[in-house]
């Protein structure tokens, strides 16, 4: 069955078929200046790396770890969202979805500003694979979702190089944020974030906007240990935060040094 033509589709349209529900959407090829949640909520899962690990996961030459106690953070962020949709498509026409990405809290060496490394970029949405050639960074639609509930969040890549199991079991004291507002302000300032795109060296800029204010509480009785390609680290903290009205705006591209690149 033929799912919701999203606009007037252009001669070439991207088919995507929907395996949970058997649609098939057809997606117009033209640019997505933004992209747009109604997010039910959201989940960090903060790591303490040792600052020598910071070229190995990021690449561009103009960012700078943002160290905390001598420590890189680096976080999973779980994201679920009741719709997303880009900007030219209603919002209430975007299916639910689940979504995760590893991210690193970085300095603009340019200004010392506040920024993002965003890596492994995953969702469940059904649109996800095809974002990339919308001009947004690449969303592999490879998220499982094992367990997500009251008493555990379990998840992972398709291919097994990243997986968290959270439970509520009891947790150590947080070392790298002295309470869950500290954190919120530091996940506020980092709105500029960077990934990867198919051109070696080449990087793509998304600032997160939230059209509502939302705060982190520390799920004090949780603990969670997460597998990345960089190694199993047990957390440093366990945070959530429900509801929320969230856009993702893609302001182009940069190179290695931060130049921007000409479309």
């Amino acid at each position: 069955m033929n799912g919701p033509h999203l606009m007037n589709p252009s001669p070439k349209p991207i088919r995507i078929r929907d395996p949970v529900s058997g649609q098939t959407w057809s997606v117009p090829i033209k640019p997505m200046t933004c992209l747009n949640a109604d997010v039910a909520e959201r989940w960090f899962i903060n790591v303490a790396l040792p600052a020598d690990h910071f070229r190995e996961i990021v690449p561009a030459a103009f960012l700078e770890p943002d160290l905390r106690h001598g420590k890189i953070v680096l976080s999973l962020c779980r994201i679920r969202m009741r719709h997303g949709a880009p900007d030219w498509m209603p919002l209430t026409l975007g299916p639910a979805s689940d979504n995760c990405a590893l991210r690193v809290g970085c300095l603009d060496s340019r200004d010392g500003s506040p920024a993002v490394w965003v890596d492994h970029r995953l969702t469940t949405h059904v649109l996800g694979r095809a974002l990339h050639r919308l001009g947004f960074p690449p969303v592999k639609p490879h998220l499982i979702i094992q367990r997500c509930d009251e008493t555990g969040l379990q998840l992972r890549s398709r291919d097994g190089s990243m997986k968290c199991i959270a439970e509520a079991k009891g947790g150590d004291q947080p070392t790298l944020f002295t309470d869950a507002t500290e954190l919120t302000t530091w996940v506020t300032a980092g709105v500029r974030s960077y990934a990867a795109t198919a051109v070696p060296h080449q990087y793509r800029i998304v600032d997160l906007e939230k059209g509502s204010p939302n705060a982190f509480t520390w799920c004090q009785d949780w603990t969670a240990q997460l597998t990345t390609p960089w190694g199993n680290w047990k957390a440093d903290g366990v945070y959530r935060t429900v509801n929320g009205q969230y856009q993702w705006r893609v302001l182009g591209t940069v190179d290695h040094a931060g130049n921007p690149v000409a479309n």
